[in-house]
Parts: C-alpha cells; sequence; structure tokens
C-alpha cells in the first residue's frame, strides 16, 4: 500500500503491484461498500491482476476517500463522480479521483507502456472506469463489468 498527497489531492492510499517493467499499467475500481481488501481475491479484480501479472505489467486499485459519498441507506459510492449530479451536495463534479490517477501514473512513468494503459472495474468501478475515459486521453481501454454511465449520459474520448 502506498500513500499520495499533494497536486490537489486529499492523502489516498493505492495498492500497486508492479510484476516488471514495460508491461500494462490497469487501474482497477472497486464497486460500492467495496475497499481494497475485499476485492483483491476474487471477481474483476482477481482477472485484472492476474492479466497484469502475466503480462509483466504493473496493478493498481485506489482505495476510495474516506469522506466518499454515504446515502441514507448506508451504502458508501467510493467514487466522486459516481454520485447523483442531482443532488448537488455530492460534490460530484470533484476531481479527486482523476487527480489520483494521474498523480500514479506520473509517479510509475518509464515502469509501464504508456500506450497500454487500461482502466476498469465492477459496478460503481465500472461507472468511475467509464468517467476516466471520457476524462483523460491517455487510456487504451477498459473493462466494464456490469455498470458504465450513469443516467444515460453518452460519453466520447
Amino acid at each position: 500500500m502506498n500513500t499520495f498527497c499533494g497536486d490537489g489531492v486529499p492523502c489516498r492510499d493505492v495498492f500497486i503491484e508492479q510484476y516488471g517493467v514495460g508491461g500494462p499499467l490497469t487501474v482497477h475500481w472497486y464497486g460500492t461498500n467495496g475497499s481494497v481488501a475485499s476485492v483483491l481475491p476474487w471477481g474483476s479484480a482477481a482477472a485484472t491482476r492476474a492479466m497484469a501479472q502475466s503480462e509483466g505489467g504493473i496493478f493498481v486499485v485506489p482505495e476510495a476517500d474516506p469522506d466518499a459519498i454515504t446515502r441514507p441507506n448506508g451504502n458508501i459510492f467510493p467514487w466522486w463522480v459516481v454520485g447523483d449530479p442531482l443532488a448537488p451536495e455530492e460534490e460530484t463534479s470533484r476531481e479527486d479521483d482523476f487527480l489520483l490517477v494521474d498523480a500514479v501514473r506520473e509517479c510509475l512513468a518509464g515502469e509501464y507502456d504508456p500506450a497500454r494503459i487500461t482502466t476498469g472495474g465492477a459496478s460503481a468501478g465500472a461507472i468511475m472506469s467509464s468517467y476516466l475515459m471520457g476524462e483523460r486521453d491517455y487510456f487504451a481501454g477498459a473493462a466494464i463489468w456490469s455498470g458504465g454511465t450513469t443516467f444515460g449520459e453518452l460519453l466520447v474520448p
């Protein structure tokens, strides 16, 4: 686990495993009520981790901001942009998660193939990945498991 701070990003923990140099950099986002520890051993995170390992890449899973949106029903939406844009108190315009990925990418520069940066996730993590593809032009692709965009928005990278 690594901690990233600064450049407009509150301190955040990021799980990083490096299996080689020159392979892909893949960033995985988990779903509602998840955590790094809860997703690593199974499902989409395990599949993404295995791919990074087999290709000598780097596997990254950010931990959600502890101030992430909590719904009245107790569900925690881990990524700022995933909240309901019709509820401005949820601050869906915060770029913390985008800036965090930028910082991780810059920190690891030279360790991965810049043409093979991918993102992916399940549920809220899939939504986060969709938004990343629309907001950042350095991603080669995304793996979306059970998610997409919110409220029918069309995103074109």
